[in-house]
């Protein structure tokens, strides 16, 4: 199986490496985010993720809140 990923942290140079490292790996990156509240509407209306990484010092929301939110999504 090929799982799908988003990345969520507000460090471009950590994203972008760890996306670098999973797609050297064979795992699909649908999208990397550095604003976690762009991450949660991109999920909103794309559930085609299978993996979410997320870090969880971030500002605007941080990761265990984002988590919960998205948690949210998948019960409507």
């Amino acid at each position: 199986m090929i799982y799908k990923i988003v990345i969520i942290d507000d460090h471009k140079i950590f994203g972008e490496g760890f996306c670098s490292l999973l797609e050297t790996n064979g795992f699909i990156v649908k999208r990397v985010f550095q604003n976690p509240l762009l991450a949660l509407n991109y999920l909103n209306t794309n559930k085609d993720t299978d993996i979410i990484f997320t870090d969880i010092n971030m500002p605007k929301i941080n990761g265990i809140e984002l988590i919960k939110k998205i948690k949210n999504i998948d019960n409507k």
